[in-house]
């Protein structure tokens, strides 16, 4: 029994002295400026976070053999060992080069139209979901003319009084799966007490491509007026985003899901565990040239 006792409290011991918890400021290099609401994940697993405000990050509950990874379109991506990090200590990230696109000189256009999903009325089903979490969807749209994007349209349901903070994202169709990120200015958006968010990014001359794009809100937290992080134990955040359920099998392989980690296709199951698909009420305004 002596042996068994002691061989537990070392396992316990063992465990203890392995759990680490890392703390570090995010310091853009060029402004020396912190760098608030970047993403942080713990590589090859599902876990993460977001530096605050003032651009501070705190993590608990790490091996010292796990590897933060850092990514952010802004800036050129980062892999920092837990096992070099020291406390409270000040980490450089570089800018990253990128061309913006340039200003076109835009023939006589057609009418704004709406592509996608946002004219759908929307039912009682809706998504919601915890910190970190992306949902992807493709927009498709047969245009035989170049067409370029003046609006992003997210159909939300609000369900709380405080404020949450999204990211909207576009990527490219990478074979029915989201690829390479586009480059948008001012992503970060507050979600009020509106049935939808509107993004004007008309002054950035995106064209829509032939074989669609997909877009994405991803959750960074509930905030106040004041841009500070809620303490919010049980991450649940608004806004909801309106979802209609649909038979169409076509719709399989269209929206991607994603927690810190790895992209997996969207599909939701009932209780007797039926395969359901679901799509997002996100749309597009689009200009289409003649």
């Amino acid at each position: 029994m002596k042996n068994v006792t002691i061989a537990l409290f070392l396992l316990i011991a063992s465990n203890l002295h392995g759990q680490k918890s890392v703390s570090f400021t995010i310091i853009d290099s060029v402004s020396k400026q912190a760098v608030p609401f970047l993403k942080i994940s713990v590589a090859g697993k599902d876990k993460g976070t977001y530096s605050d405000e003032n651009g501070f990050v705190k993590i608990n509950d790490l091996s010292s053999n796990d590897t933060l990874f850092i990514t952010d379109i802004f800036y050129e991506h980062k892999f920092l060992p837990v096992k070099t990090l020291q406390k409270n200590q000040q980490i450089l990230f570089s800018p990253n080069p990128i061309s913006l696109n340039e200003v076109i000189v835009k023939p006589f256009t057609e009418r704004e139209k709406e592509i996608g999903y946002a004219t759908i009325r929307p039912n009682t089903n809706f998504f919601n979901s915890i910190i970190g979490t992306e949902l992807a969807f493709l927009i498709e749209h047969k245009n035989i003319k170049p067409a370029y994007i003046n609006d992003i349209i997210i159909k939300i349901k609000k369900n709380s009084k405080i404020n949450s903070m999204v990211k909207i994202h576009l990527y490219h169709n990478n074979q029915g799966m989201p690829g390479m990120e586009v480059y948008l200015k001012n992503n970060l958006n507050t979600i009020s007490d509106k049935n939808q968010l509107k993004y004007n990014i008309k002054d950035q001359n995106i064209q829509l491509p032939e074989n669609g794009i997909f877009v994405s809100v991803e959750w960074i937290g509930r905030f106040n007026e004041n841009g500070k992080i809620f303490n919010d134990k049980s991450h649940i955040l608004t806004p909801c985003i309106n979802i209609r359920s649909t038979s169409d099998k076509k719709i399989k392989g269209k929206g991607y899901i994603r927690h810190y980690g790895n992209w997996d296709p969207f599909i939701l199951k009932s209780t007797s565990g039926k395969e359901e698909f679901y799509i997002p009420l996100y749309g597009l305004i689009i200009e289409e040239q003649k």
